[in-house]
């Protein structure tokens, strides 16, 4: 089945840039078809793999939020029916969606995009006024999806990292990531999906997974000072001082300020497509040694979730 979707719609972007999310309303049931061939159409920009073979610089992963309107987190596939049974009051059915996508998506959130199933055919929604006479379409059920798009990225082969990183109430849970070239957060979240597998479950019922992290996530280094989030190897050596080279001043602090202060040094190798755990002194210099200049960390603390 052909679909079509408006003259001048471009792609999401990509969160690099700042994009990369979008919702979907549908009339009912999601369909996977129709968002798949628009993505396809929209994201025509290649890239290639390790083998050097040419790819749609395209990958998909799952988001949500927090609404502010229902008090609770939204996730892919919510319906107008869950969206409502959220909502206290004597407005009707349509008024408190009508009223939850205004609020919480329009204003705050990511592009809303409909798909009328009558047409096959995509539009974006921008104002209240065109949101209002899409919903006084039809009154049958609503279904959205949030969907997110960023570039290509090779599966990382995890390397002896068997078991997750801890929590900082107990004592762990801080983690360098030292990238390659630059950060890769979905890198760090496939990672995470991986190894954090323990899930508990809320008072609704729902089953989350056991991990949170700060954000930012800082620590004080004696090298370098307050360390936090993204830095890049050249930020860093300039708040040392001394006659030592950049490279043996960013082996030190690497030793020094993480190795030997019990936070885990995690190395994403984006030439390798591997992720690999770095504890001795010979790894950090033979990294830091072969990719001069090119280095990016990346700071993160993980805690327990089940306390929200």
């Amino acid at each position: 089945m052909i679909y079509n979707h408006i003259d001048g719609l471009q792609h999401f972007g990509y969160p690099d840039t700042g994009g990369g999310k979008v919702i979907y309303l549908f009339h009912s049931a999601i369909d996977e078809n129709a968002i798949a061939e628009l993505t396809s159409s929209i994201y025509t920009d290649t890239t290639k793999d390790k083998r050097g073979n040419d790819v749609k610089d395209l990958r998909e992963f799952g988001w949500g939020f927090f609404s502010k309107i229902l008090k609770n987190y939204v996730y892919d596939g919510i319906t107008k029916e869950e969206v409502i049974a959220e909502i206290p009051g004597d407005a009707s059915d349509e008024e408190k969606f009508a009223l939850f996508l205004q609020k919480d998506i329009l204003k705050d959130q990511a592009p809303l995009i409909f798909f009328d199933e009558r047409t096959k055919t995509f539009s974006r929604i921008s104002t209240k006024k065109q949101l209002r006479e899409i919903l006084a379409t039809k009154s049958e059920p609503w279904t959205l999806a949030l969907r997110g798009y960023d570039h290509y990225m090779e599966q990382y082969e995890i390397l002896g990292i068997k078991n997750h990183f801890g929590y900082i109430c107990d004592g762990q849970g801080k983690v360098v990531y030292l990238f390659n070239g630059k950060v890769n957060t979905g890198t760090i979240e496939y990672l995470i999906d991986q190894i954090y597998t323990e899930k508990y479950q809320t008072e609704d019922g729902d089953e989350v997974r056991d991990c949170a992290e700060y954000d930012p996530s800082i620590f004080e280094s004696k090298m370098a000072g307050e360390i936090g989030d993204e830095m890049s190897q050249k930020e860093i050596v300039a708040r040392i001082p001394g006659d030592l080279s950049d490279q043996e001043k960013f082996i030190r602090f690497l030793q020094n300020d993480v190795i030997d202060n019990n936070i885990l040094l995690i190395f994403v190798d984006s030439v390798e497509i591997t992720i690999s755990r770095v504890k001795t002194s010979k790894q950090v210099r033979e990294i830091v040694e072969r990719y001069p200049q090119e280095l990016n960390i990346y700071v993160r603390i993980y805690d327990r979730n089940d306390e929200e």
